[in-house]
């Protein structure tokens, strides 16, 4: 009888390790520190290390851009021109407007062909178009 209960124990020692075991991985891949916690923080990782690499690009354009209008001229003056619509002193705004004639076509019944789709034309001292921002 002593072999029956040596038996008898050995098995419930063994389904307790077996249980133990059980709870022990259940924790190992699913607990506060466990293996799904760590992707989840990798992949968090990830994002953030692409989420730095775009903002440091973009500090890096907007450092070029200080530096450039500090210490450039020309791109001033692009900035004037098109962000504040300046012109300089020699030169001359056309502006066109439409004959508000409506044949039922659309815009491009009244246009002949080759006509800008722009409205404005600048002119840069005595020789010839500059720049061309003309929009209907």
């Amino acid at each position: 009888m002593s072999s029956k209960i040596a038996i008898y124990l050995s098995r419930l020692f063994l389904v307790g390790v077996a249980i133990l075991l059980v709870l022990n991985i259940g924790r190992i891949l699913f607990g506060e520190n466990g293996l799904y916690e760590l992707q989840r923080m990798r992949l968090e990782l990830s994002t953030l290390k692409d989420k730095n690499n775009r903002l440091e690009s973009e500090n890096n354009a907007l450092f070029q851009t200080i530096d450039r209008l500090k210490n450039d001229p020309a791109y001033i003056e692009h900035i004037a021109r098109q962000e504040l619509q300046m012109i300089a002193r020699d030169e001359i705004v056309f502006k066109f407007q439409d004959a508000g004639i409506d044949s039922g076509l659309g815009d491009a019944a009244n246009k002949p062909a080759g006509t800008p789709q722009k409205d404005e034309v600048v002119i840069e001292g005595e020789f010839g178009i500059v720049e061309e921002t003309l929009t209907e």
